[in-house]
């Protein structure tokens, strides 16, 4: 089930110390934009910047009940949330291996990320495990 507007109002009450305002982001995204902001990190994939971001927020079995823009029965779209706009703002127009972001590259980037969610926190180990039993 995707997070309730209760979860996210609790998401958007963190703050983050050391870390310069977003002057575009709505009053009730500038918080979670300013903490997602202190940890991107320029040097790595646009992919794993977006799955570092996404596991600070929610976990696991929140994260696999999305996909980024593609309507699926039983699942929340990513890119109508909260989240996905603060991880937009932060991210679009920068430059990752050489590359600007653009819309396409996030949501594709996103979707990667959202995919592989399934194997966070252990549970590829699992799923490999089971195929070697078989």
């Amino acid at each position: 089930m995707p997070p309730s507007d209760q979860d996210w109002a609790n998401i958007g009450s963190m703050s983050a110390v050391g870390c310069h305002a977003n002057p575009g982001a709505t009053s009730a995204q500038a918080p979670l934009c300013q903490h997602l902001r202190c940890y991107v990190n320029y040097s790595t994939t646009l992919s794993k910047n977006i799955t570092s971001m996404i596991k600070m927020v929610i976990l696991r079995n929140v994260a696999i009940e999305y996909t980024a823009s593609k309507v699926t029965p039983g699942k929340a779209l990513m890119k109508d949330e909260h989240l996905y706009a603060c991880i937009e703002d932060i991210l679009l127009q920068n430059e990752f291996q050489g590359e600007i972001v653009t819309t396409k590259h996030l949501l594709k980037a996103l979707s990667s990320s959202l995919c592989n969610a399934k194997d966070w926190d252990g549970h590829r180990k699992d799923r490999d495990g089971q195929r070697k039993d078989q």
